[in-house]
Parts: C-alpha cells; structure tokens; sequence
C-alpha cells in the first residue's frame, strides 16, 4: 500500500487540475422584492448572464476557484462582490442591491450537490433525464464519501426499491434479481468481478440505477432494472485526494487518487489512483483485504475527436467470497447462533483478480451529429476452496453437515459497440436519433470443473477449524465446464421532441445470441451439453413525456426484456424458451428550486413469462427438472426525494412497495404465491447537514435509516428490521474528518434468506476518516 501512494504522490508535481462547478443564486432589493434585469459577470471570464423576472441567475460549468462577482443595472453604480466557485457543487450567493446608497449586500453563501442532469451512458445521446420515460435514480460521489461506501451494494440502501436478494451478490429491483454480471460501467457490457464479488467504490463518480428493463441498449439483462457504474473522468487541472480510515472489525481503508494534463496544450489528461481495505468483516476468523487500482487517460486529438482509455484492476483475497450463512434447520432457529458464527476449516481461501479495459472513442462530424465506438475487454480469475453447509443436523450431538468445493474460475469478455448519434429536424419536430450494434462474446470457464467432496462435520459443543475435507468427490463433480455466451445486435431508438412540452421515444433492437453449457466428468465423458432452441429476440419500446411546466413531467412507458434460460438440459425437461417481460410504467419527475430539489413518482406492472421453476418428476432420468411457469407479475410504486431542502441541508428519501407473485400457471395451488427474498415495503432516508453560522462553520452531521420489511425466504419467514445510520464531521478548506457509525442500534438482522440458511446484517460499526484535498 506505502508503494503504491508513493507512485501515486510521485505523479503529483507536473500536473494541472481543476473540476468545474456552478453558482447561482437570487437579487432582491433591500424590501425583499425580486431585481429583473441586472447584469451578471465573472471578471475575467467570458461567463455573463442576467437575471430572470424572479431575480434568480446561474453560471454553470465555471472551472473551480476563486472570482470576482460583477453586478451592474439602471440605477445601480457597478459592484463587485467575491465568490468560490467549488468543485462539483453548485455554490449559491443570495445578493441585496441597496437603490439609495447604491450598494451591493452578500446575503448568504453556501454550496450545493449537483444532481446529475444527463447521462450519456444511459441514453446514448445525453438526452437529459426528465425527457426520459422512465425512473432513474444517481447516487452521487459526495454521498459514497459521506456515508464512507465501499461497494456497490451499500450504495444502494439510496436508491428506492432495491435490495440486497443473494448472498452471492445479486440485488433484488421490482422483484426480480440483477446479477453483478449484469452491472455496466460507463455504459459498456461486462462486469470484471466474479460471482459473489461486489464492485469496489474507489473508482466510481457515480452509481445510475434505471428501473425496468433497458434491452433496447443493453439487449438480455436483468428485467427488474440495470445499474451503471460512471467511472471517475481525468480532468484537465491538477487535483489530488486522500483518504485514510480506520474503524473496528479490525478495518483499515485508504484511497488516494490524482488527475491533470499531461502536457501544456491540456490535450491530454490522465487519472491514477488506488483504494485498500483490511478487514472490515465481522465473521469470526474471517480474514478480508480488497486491493484497486484504476486509471484514465483522454487525449483530445482536435475540437472534432477524443480518444479516453480507461483501466481497472481489483485483486481480493480472503476466507471465501461471502460471508458464511447461518444455518436454520430443526433444533437451530434464526439468531440461535450468534452473527459471527463461522464453520469454515482453517483451509478455506478465495483469490481473485479481476481486469477490465474500455476503449471510448468519439468524433463530431458537426455539432449535430457524431459517431462513437465503445470496446469493453474485462476478464476475472477466481480460485475458491469454501465449505459450505449440507443442511444436516443432529441435535443429539450437535453435528453440522457440509461439504467442501474447490474451483478455478476464468470468465473474459468482450464488448465492441459502434453507434451513431445526432439531430435531424422535420418541420417542427426534432429528432434525436441513435443507430448502433452491439456484440459481446462471453466465455466462463472452469479448468479444473466444480469439485465438490465430503468434509467432517462441524460440532457446535466443541468447534474445530481445522481442514475436515475428506479425499472422495461427490457425484455431481466435474473435471471441466464451460459457458459461453455470444449476442450480436443492432439497434434503433429515437427522441423526439414535438414540442417543448410533448417527447415521445421510441426504439428497436434485434438480437441474436447463442449460449452452451458443456460439462464433462473424470471419464472425460460429456455429462451437459445444453443449447436454446430460441435463440433471437425483438424488442421494442416506446414511450411519451409530458411536461407542462420546464419543471415537472409525466411520463408513460412500455419496455420489453429477454433473458436466456439458466438451463436448458433436456434431462431436466429442456430446452426452454428465454424468459421475456413486459413492463407498463407511469410516472412523474420535478425538478425544481433552479434544480436543488427533485422528486419523482412512478407505478409500474411486469408480467414475466417462462420463468423456470424446480420440481419433482420420477420420469426424468435424475427425478427431478424445471418447468416454466407461465406468469410472473411484478407491480408496485416507488417514491423518491432527493436535493437540498434548506440551505446546507441535503437529503433523500426513498419508499417502494412491491407485490411479486405467480399471476398464470397450470397448478392452482400456485396462482398467488409469491417470490423469495422480495419485500413488500422498502423504504430509506438520509439528511445530511452542514453548519452555516461562521463560529460553527463547517461542521457536518448526518443521520438516515435502511427499513426492510418482512418478506419470504426459502426457509420461512425473514423479520423486517431497520438500520440507523449517522455521521460527524468537520470540514475546513481542503481537510475534513469524519466519524461514521453503522446500525446504531445494533440490530440483529437478516440481510438475505437461503434455502436452509441466512446472510446475518452487520452488527454496529464504526470508522474514523481523515482526508485531504490538494488543488
């Protein structure tokens, strides 16, 4: 880690950086009444503007750093008043124009987050995000930092209707699960990390969550929703950050990164930096150290052409991928055993490094057309030797059944995306227009197979880690396997604009793909050979937006998804068909307070056919298969909050309510019945506020809460619970300190339900952060 801040530290010196940020505030006259009219500049700058009939202004995209602020109108003398301009925020500066003595009086100063507005990533044409038909949700980098986030799934306490569904990673959105093979980064397919392992943090500017099915882009995924993961950007000034923390499980976490130009010209710019952390696991004997390293390079070839590299490398090491479950069997209930129960032999190990590279290329033809190409290369290695539990129980002797598997795991993909993007106008009506391909080929690949063998028992009376895994393999053990996944598509969509007030988006997408699964056993004699017999699909989508008001929108929505079936063996009754969904969406967006405040509404219904179902039969060759249900309806709310409510106060809010069950099926003891490890009620807020009067300024302190209401598990019933959360800190200039606590309350609780055991919560924890900015 010392090495690696040094290289970090070294590349210090001979860069040049600096974000950009936005002012904006109101004029009145000393009897509070609004000034319409008065000229605004930043002297030195070319940034000039005038207020509107309400006396609010706004510069936006100003380069971080300290201005003169420059107000002139009838009757008003020329003033001139300092301002900060900070990065990534919004500053606002309230003035009062005094007419008899012609003065110009700060009122109040303060800086706000900027909500994102657009997201290339997701719309492939910056189409601002109240155009589009359909909830979208940002998690923004100052709440990664306040909440001191290191992955992905902690971020997503933010976000309304998500939650944490699998041990091995996968989140749960309207119902349905979303792998982390699913997960984008900067809009580009392919996911580094293995199964189980979440996305580290260090990296990401931001964490865009689309509810609903995006296939019109993306093609097969996820049906409940996609996430987007928008990776720090090189800026062109220098700029470098550090962070170390230190809290209890024996957690040590440190992030250091720096960006700037590269040469005078500031046409090429790079970003560097590293994130670590130790421990941070509360299982006992459970080690834990995450190790990421990421970079960005962009060259600006003319006005016309860029080129951006990015690249990132994790490497993990500890007992196993995730946390062990704790069993619920007869004669072991839920919480018989305390949270940090760990019945692994001292043998176990997880390893795993995961790469990913991404080449974005783009050219302007003219302002309003531009062709881009997308290459994703990512590539993750995983090496497991775990335990895991047979759900065998002796109460007499207090004996816990399991097993012990070893595996190697090598899973590359590649992505190639061209598309092209621009504006053509017909009459009055323009249109946004984006046609692409996309192609991935993905390989999984397991070497060595799936090795699966008994291990002892786990006595409970006497517990003993040490290795227990017996030499014999069981039956279902292979000595190689292998996925492979390829799609080749091409799309189609178009915003259109009939009015200021009327947007509509409609699209298309062919896809073609091809999966096989083939395994093989010690004889070298082939065990699965599955292939789909469906192997294409066609989706559309439209969609209508309505805004009234600059400020407010409603929007409706249809969107169509696909998946390729799990399995597709005909010992287990396949082939089957992909599973494909139809979503129904309405919804509203406001953005207003000039933008500091941002609500959102949406009611949404998804029917999801041949979804594949677990089930006895004697006359298939193991007893048992999988037969697809004929409906799966989805439907709900969800409700959101996010902004600056009072000056220096940011909050979100967040509450979701979903009802997942079989709507259509042959059995009639299954119409009706719900889903596992889906809630009904979700819902989260988190207020953060920061002190404005001058003797306290720059204190922070923030408190939110995680509520997750009672839903199914495979073993039963999993209780609700809540999880409070809070910070402090202080911030002066370019340090700042903080101390966070985690589930206050120390709350025992279930994060997710397994067949015949449970993922407990955390218990309370706490970190100490310091952190310096250098400009």
């Amino acid at each position: 880690m010392k090495t690696i801040l040094t290289i970090i530290l070294s590349l210090i010196s001979p860069l040049v950086f600096s974000q950009s940020g936005s002012l904006t505030g109101v004029i009145l006259d000393t009897g509070e009444r609004p000034l319409a009219g008065i000229n605004l500049s930043l002297e030195s700058t070319q940034s000039r503007t005038v207020t509107s009939t309400d006396g609010s202004y706004e510069f936006r995209n100003v380069p971080a750093g300290t201005y003169t602020l420059i107000a002139s109108g009838i009757g008003y003398q020329l003033q001139k008043t300092n301002v900060q301009i900070l990065p990534s925020r919004t500053s606002a500066l309230n003035l009062k124009l005094d007419l008899d003595n012609q003065t110009l009086t700060e009122v109040t100063i303060f800086a706000r987050r900027r909500i994102p507005e657009t997201s290339a990533a997701i719309t492939r044409d910056a189409t601002p995000l109240k155009d589009i038909p359909q909830s979208i949700q940002v998690v923004d980098r100052t709440t990664i930092d306040e909440q001191q986030l290191f992955t992905v799934e902690q971020a997503l306490k933010n976000v309304a209707g998500v939650n944490l569904s699998a041990s091995y990673g996968a989140v749960n959105m309207r119902g349905f699960n979303t792998g982390t093979s699913a997960f984008l980064t900067n809009g580009i397919k392919g996911s580094p990390y293995p199964e189980g392992v979440m996305p580290l943090l260090g990296n990401i500017e931001s964490i865009e969550v689309i509810h609903g099915a995006s296939a019109i882009l993306y093609g097969e995924g996820s049906l409940g929703g996609n996430i987007n993961l928008v990776t720090k950007q090189p800026k062109k000034d220098f700029h470098a950050r550090l962070s170390a923390g230190a809290g209890n499980f024996n957690t040590q976490r440190g992030i250091a990164d720096v960006t700037g130009s590269l040469n005078k010209s500031k046409t090429l710019y790079i970003l560097a930096g590293a994130a670590y952390q130790n421990g941070g696991r509360f299982t006992r004997d459970f080690d834990n150290r995450n190790l990421q390293i990421y970079s960005s390079l962009k060259w600006e070839a003319d006005s016309s052409t860029s080129f951006q590299l990015n690249a990132n490398y994790t490497r993990d090491r500890s007992t196993g991928t995730w946390v062990p479950g704790n069993p619920v069997l007869e004669g072991l209930e839920i919480f018989s055993l305390p949270d940090n129960f760990n019945y692994y032999g001292n043998d176990a190990r997880y390893k795993g490094d995961s790469y990913q590279f991404q080449g974005i290329f783009q050219h302007k033809f003219n302002p309003d057309w531009n062709v881009n190409l997308l290459l994703g290369l990512t590539e993750s290695r995983a090496n497991r030797k775990e335990y895991r539990l047979s759900w065998d129980y002796d109460p007499a002797t207090t004996a816990l059944g399991r097993s012990f598997a070893s595996q190697q795991l090598n899973s590359p993909t590649r992505t190639i995306n061209p598309y092209l993007s621009g504006k053509l106008r017909i009459g009055q009506v323009e249109n946004k227009l984006t046609a692409g391909l996309d192609v991935t080929y993905n390989r999984s690949i397991y070497p060595y197979g799936i090795r699966s063998f008994n291990a002892a028992p786990y006595f409970l009376n006497s517990p003993d880690n040490s290795p227990a895994a017996e030499a014999t393999a069981q039956s279902w053990s292979s000595s190689y396997e292998k996925f492979v996944y390829n799609t080749a598509a091409g799309y189609i969509q178009d915003h259109i604009s009939f009015s200021s007030k009327i947007k509509a988006l409609i699209g298309l997408r062919y896809t073609n793909y091809f999966m096989r699964y083939r395994s093989f056993n010690d004889a070298n004699s082939i065990v699965n050979d599955e292939r789909p017999e469906v192997t294409e699909s066609l989706t559309p989508r439209a969609g209508l937006v309505y805004q009234p008001w600059a400020s407010t929108s409603f929007f409706a929505d249809y969107n169509r998804g696909f998946i390729p079936q799990y399995s597709n063996e005909q010992k287990l009754g396949g082939p089957f068909d992909p599973e494909t969904s139809h979503q129904f969406e309405i919804g509203y967006k406001g953005s207003y307070i000039n933008g500091r405040l941002q609500p959102s509404l949406s009611v949404y219904r998804i029917d999801k056919k041949n979804v594949l179902k677990y089930y006895e039969d004697e006359s298939l060759p193991l007893g048992y298969g999988y037969r697809p249900l004929e409906q799966v309806r989805s439907k709900g709310f969800e409700a959101s909050l996010t902004g600056t409510v009072v000056n220096g106060l940011f909050l979100i809010a967040n509450y979701s309510y979903n009802k997942t069950e079989i709507s259509r099926t042959d059995d009639p003891e299954e119409l009706g019945k719900g889903f596992y490890n889906v809630p009904k009620n979700l819902a989260s807020a988190w207020a953060n506020y920061t002190l404005q009067s001058t003797p306290l300024k720059g204190i922070f302190l923030g408190a939110g809460f995680s509520y997750v209401g009672e839903r199914e598990a495979y073993f039963g019933k999993a209780p609700g619970y809540t999880a409070i959360d809070g910070v402090i800190g202080y911030k002066r200039n370019d340090f700042k300190v903080q101390l966070n606590a985690n589930n206050l309350t120390d709350k025992q609780y279930i994060l997710t339900g397994g067949y015949a055991d449970y993922t407990p919560g955390t218990p309370a924890n706490f970190l100490v952060t310091l952190s310096y900015t250098i400009r």
